[in-house]
């Protein structure tokens, strides 16, 4: 990447961000990571999220991401896949 190529860069990955939702499905309800642009959600995982952690202590730091997923309004799947946002 040249100079402004590197700029672009830097400031797309400064708009974008993700945390842990639910997400409403045709079967249920899954928590997930969902990646955002600009605030908005763009994508998602295909599966659901699980707990990981090199040490106890990031595996509770997770633990508890995943927990504020809870309560933050649900999303739907359709969202996602209107856009063709799945990871």
């Amino acid at each position: 990447m040249k100079g402004n190529e590197v700029d672009n860069f830097y400031k797309e990955l400064a708009d974008m961000s993700w945390n842990y939702r639910v997400i409403e499905t045709h079967s249920g309800y899954e928590i997930r990571e969902v990646y955002y642009h600009k605030g908005e959600p763009e994508a998602t995982t295909q599966g659901t999220a699980g707990c990981w952690g090199e040490s106890l202590e990031e595996l509770k730091q997770d633990l508890k991401l995943i927990e504020e997923a809870l309560n933050k309004p649900v999303l739907k799947e359709e969202i996602f896949d209107a856009e063709g946002g799945d990871f």
